[in-house]
């Protein structure tokens, strides 16, 4: 139940992966320019992650902190249209958040 609540949560899934793909890169080449190494596949994936996540997190927020507006401007969404209620928005969001913290150790 918990991770589909993050996936419905989650309306701009676009955005998650552009985040997670352009923490990728910026890890990555920083890393090669500063230290000239490589990096392994499981770092790379929890880079991944950690943007993937940290987005998440952002969106879960906004979502909450803009529900009165969205029942206007986006009635779709999760939580305006009542398939997602705050309580699980903010488990969502505080989900992400520790998923997050926990990458970036």
């Amino acid at each position: 139940h918990i991770l589909s609540l993050i996936v419905v949560v989650d309306c701009r899934p676009e955005c998650s992966t552009m985040v997670g793909l352009m923490a990728i890169a910026v890890f990555v080449f920083g890393n090669m320019a500063v230290y000239g190494q490589y990096i392994t596949t499981c770092t790379i994936v929890v880079v991944g992650v950690f943007g993937i996540f940290t987005q998440k997190f952002a969106c879960a927020l906004n979502d909450i902190g803009d529900m009165e507006i969205d029942r206007i401007s986006h009635p779709e969404r999760p939580l305006p249209s009542g398939k997602v209620s705050v309580r699980e928005a903010w488990l969502t969001a505080i989900i992400c958040f520790v998923v997050s913290l926990v990458c970036g150790l």
